[in-house]
């Protein structure tokens, strides 16, 4: 069964905060790995897993939304982990900047009303649109709209990803299983916790029936690096070793970010 779409490629250079993916047609002509068994048995060959992707929302500057992934998943089971998926296809992995879709299909913000937050983002509006306009269509997760936005200011990377003669200025984690993870990040300033509710996007089909995942979504308050719930109460500490490797990288490139700018 096919459940997603990736290559693994010996044409990738790391050069300081560049990542350069060379020889576009072979790639293009690579046969994919389409499930976890074929992506587990190309693990030791040689070049990187091209590629996976997404990301989160750091709210009000200090806390990250993180979902805590279901005890039978094959890869960090019960891990705390940002929202990320591997690419559908060549088109995503040749234009990095799509793999966004995977925020936006698994973390859905709902007024405390119920209805749908809708984002907007400058600069990625497209992606959101196409995203939002199967999730309104589908119905399943009684998306009514809001008349309020949901409004995004994307955190620039000092990164940089190279395809071919394409240049985008991406962040990116590589772990230790030489997985390529495009990651996006995006503040939202928010008056009250209580305004807003978050909930799991991510179901699967059962023949006719939508079941919903319906993991569990918290803030990770980078202040006292503690997990809390969405209203932001304390559950308990955080420990890195039960994250995932890619949001490990993000608290720390924000920890690093924010000591600079306190030292300049």
């Amino acid at each position: 069964m096919s459940y997603y779409s990736i290559v693994k490629s010996n044409n990738v250079f790391l050069r300081g905060n560049d990542i350069v993916i060379d020889d576009i047609e072979l790639l293009e002509n690579s046969n994919p790995i389409t499930n976890d068994d074929e992506f587990n048995d190309a693990i030791n060959d040689a070049g990187y897993f091209l590629l996976s992707g997404g990301g989160t929302y750091i709210i009000n500057e200090r806390y990250l939304v993180v979902v805590q992934r279901a005890e039978t998943a094959l890869v960090n089971p019960l891990n705390i982990s940002i929202f990320t998926g591997r690419s559908d296809s060549i088109e995503e992995i040749l234009n990095p900047r799509m793999l966004l879709r995977e925020l936006f299909e698994e973390l859905l913000v709902y007024d405390s009303d119920g209805k749908l937050r809708y984002p907007k983002s400058l600069g990625f509006q497209d992606i959101i649109d196409q995203v939002y306009e199967e999730i309104l269509s589908l119905g399943v997760f009684g998306a009514i709209k809001s008349e309020r936005d949901l409004k995004l200011t994307y955190v620039k990377p000092k990164k940089r990803m190279c395809l071919g003669n394409d240049s985008f200025d991406l962040d990116f984690h590589v772990n230790s299983k030489r997985d390529i993870n495009v990651l996006f990040l995006f503040d939202v300033h928010i008056d009250e916790f209580h305004e807003i509710n978050f909930r799991d996007g991510e179901y699967h089909q059962e023949g006719d029936k939508n079941v919903f995942h319906n993991r569990d979504i918290m803030l990770l308050d980078l202040e006292n690096e503690t997990l809390c719930t969405q209203d932001g109460k304390e559950i308990s500490k955080f420990d890195r070793s039960s994250a995932s490797e890619h949001l490990v990288y993000l608290i720390s490139a924000l920890n690093k970010k924010e000591n600079h700018e306190n030292n300049c």
